[in-house]
């Protein structure tokens, strides 16, 4: 999820606590009060501190992003630490309580969020490198964001209303995430399977579309090549689009045996293989059919030597 809706979502749940001060018309906000929602809003940002990781490497992002900072095993040492920043500006602030607003938020506003999306966490490192996604809602939604920002300003500028703005922006991103986009998700899954019953399935993926909130992106593994498609509540899933998948040859089978490139290939469930020849070895081309412009992959370069050995890898990925 992008960091505009974590930091929205995190000031939301620190608004949604009851005040010390007393009424909401009438004392003003105390030094927890004020610390709590600050302290919700850094805890909600800080497990990204990870995109400063892996010293430009192009792979860094698939190795360090959403890794350990984005782990249950760290969101107590992580929600210490906003804690401690938070303190530094109001010193007299009830520690615990800080504390606690600030796990609470990292936990819903960072990792369940990042969980929600297609991309996906790795919540359970160090014990597990398995990366979590639900892909119930897209990195950028405005339906979800949106009615956050409308509601974190209503709290912010009507004092008055401050908790149940910030109560109301909560209970529709519930509403929102988890009624209608994970409903929809586990069904269309369901009749997706149900279409494909049968057929040597290897993987199946329903994504929720970037451009609309009601249609859903279908990729399926078959194992000699993928399907893609869209489908909805109100229409059933059709077939749009075939690639044929790379031939297992000696070069294909060097590229997913590389260490270097094993982050590409737990991360991208679903890859795109395309080389050529060169005059000192060869140049491959990596991405995931989902990801894909104009019939083109937006990924990786990767150079080979004659011997089939990792030179250098170039690109950002996507």
């Amino acid at each position: 999820m992008d960091n505009l809706t974590h930091g929205l979502l995190g000031a939301a749940i620190g608004m949604v606590r009851r005040r010390e001060g007393g009424p909401e018309r009438a004392a003003p906000l105390t030094e927890t009060d004020k610390a709590v929602v600050w302290a919700a809003v850094l805890a909600a940002e800080l497990p990204d501190v990870d995109v400063f990781f892996g010293g430009g490497s192009p792979l860094a992002s698939l190795v360090y992003h959403r890794g350990i900072t984005h782990s249950l095993a760290a969101a107590p040492l992580l929600a210490l630490a906003a804690t401690g920043l938070v303190k530094l500006r109001w010193r007299r602030a009830r520690t615990g309580v800080v504390y606690l607003w600030s796990l609470a938020s990292l936990l819903l506003a960072h990792l369940v969020n990042d969980w929600m999306t297609g991309w996906g966490t790795r919540l359970l490192l160090p014990w597990s490198d398995a990366r979590l996604a639900l892909d119930w809602v897209p990195i950028v939604d405005p339906l979800y964001t949106l009615p956050l920002l409308v509601g974190v300003l209503v709290a912010w500028r009507r004092p008055h209303l401050r908790r149940r703005a910030a109560g109301a922006a909560l209970v529709y991103l519930f509403l929102y995430a988890v009624g209608y986009r994970g409903l929809s998700h586990t069904w269309l899954t369901a009749q997706v399977r149900a279409h494909y019953q049968g057929q040597p399935v290897q993987a199946l993926r329903v994504s929720p579309s970037l451009f609309s909130p009601v249609a859903w992106q279908v990729t399926v593994d078959l194992g000699d090549r993928y399907e893609q498609g869209t489908a909805s509540l109100v229409r059933p899933y059709q077939v749009e689009r075939v690639v044929a998948k790379a031939p297992e040859d000696p070069v294909v089978q060097a590229l997913r045996r590389a260490p270097e490139l094993k982050p590409f290939f737990d991360h991208y469930r679903f890859p795109v293989i395309e080389y050529r020849q060169t005059g000192d070895g060869y140049v491959a081309v990596l991405g995931d059919v989902r990801y894909q412009f104009r019939g083109r992959s937006l990924g990786y370069e990767v150079h080979l030597t004659p011997d089939l050995q990792v030179r250098r890898i170039v690109g950002g990925g996507w």
